[in-house]
């Protein structure tokens, strides 16, 4: 999560990990921002979002990360707008 409202990626992570992180990030900060949480309590529920995630992500072998997939999981846990970000380049989220 950026202050800006950007979420970024590690590169050096693989495409599964990165996805599962990239939906951690949206719902958590939503939460935060949305609701009015405190970090505490939007970072557990981002934990449990990340997992389920995970436990889906290993079934299947992901090559590549999945923006799309981070997208429809966030939106399953209640995260409302989303939009790319074109202007920076690809890979970023805007929640």
């Amino acid at each position: 999560y950026g202050p800006d409202g950007r979420a970024w990626r590690d590169d050096t992570r693989g495409a599964a990990e990165q996805t599962a992180t990239l939906l951690h990030e949206l719902v958590e900060r939503d939460r935060m921002v949305r609701l009015g949480m405190m970090y505490d309590e939007a970072h557990g529920v981002a934990r449990e979002a990340e997992r389920a995630l995970r436990r889906a992500l290993a079934r299947r072998r992901v090559r590549r990360v999945d923006l799309g997939l981070a997208e429809r999981w966030a939106r399953r846990w209640g995260v409302v707008a989303l939009g790319r970000d074109r202007s920076r380049g690809s890979g970023v989220v805007r929640a």
